[in-house]
């Protein structure tokens, strides 16, 4: 696999609906009035995405909101299970020269809210994100040990918008909404969160509105 960065959606660019640039939905069901006006950067920090695989032929993926509503430098997309220093040489070289936190749920993570000296300190970081379900998510931390070594950073007292896919408990959100959080919090841009997920809120309405159903 080479080593770069992953922004375009090849399955549905290959659809025969017509499919919007931005937002990459069938435009009858275009989320980009909800987005903001153009995409923007952020500041302090860049979302890096490891992304399962499998997360490429979701129809329903968050991960193309967040895409669409940052420029690329702020959110970069990695696709893959295994993300050696040979394979991935690129996303290796900023995890060494830049400070580095990864999102996930271990004993040891800090709590977001708590942790803003990390942004306050006016160093640039990179947060990544690990895209997939949840198994994937946790198999993928496991695989990848450079991901164990670096400073966690979890997220409490939330509850996921995200009817339409099935968690496995009650405190589990989906990449879209910890990113939102992230925004909220480090970004301090509570505006450019709420937009993300009100586009969110209206996909899941879309699907409801054509058959689809409410997972608790």
């Amino acid at each position: 696999m080479d080593d770069l960065p992953l922004f375009d959606d090849e399955a549905l660019a290959s659809s025969r609906r017509t499919i919007c640039p931005r937002c990459k939905r069938p435009d009858k069901v275009c989320l980009c009035v909800w987005l903001p006006e153009i995409p923007l950067q952020l500041k302090k920090f860049r979302f890096i995405i490891l992304q399962h695989p499998d997360e490429q032929d979701r129809p329903m993926r968050t991960v193309t909101i967040l895409e669409s509503s940052l420029v690329k430098e702020s959110c970069i997309i990695y696709r893959g299970r295994r993300f050696s220093n040979r394979k991935y040489q690129k996303l290796h070289e900023m995890i060494a020269d830049e400070k580095t936190v990864v999102l996930y749920p271990s004993k040891d993570a800090l709590c977001l809210e708590h942790a803003d000296w990390l942004v306050e300190s006016g160093d640039f970081y990179n947060c990544i994100l690990i895209d997939g379900t949840w198994k994937q998510a946790r198999e993928m931390y496991q695989q990848n040990e450079f991901l164990c070594n670096l400073t966690k950073v979890s997220i409490e007292n939330i509850s996921s918008s995200y009817l339409i896919r099935k968690q496995p408990s009650a405190n589990c959100i989906s990449t879209l909404e910890a990113a939102a959080r992230v925004i909220a919090v480090w970004e301090r841009k509570p505006e450019l969160s709420k937009r993300m997920l009100l586009a969110l809120e209206e996909m899941c309405n879309i699907q409801l509105d054509h058959g689809d159903q409410i997972h608790k």
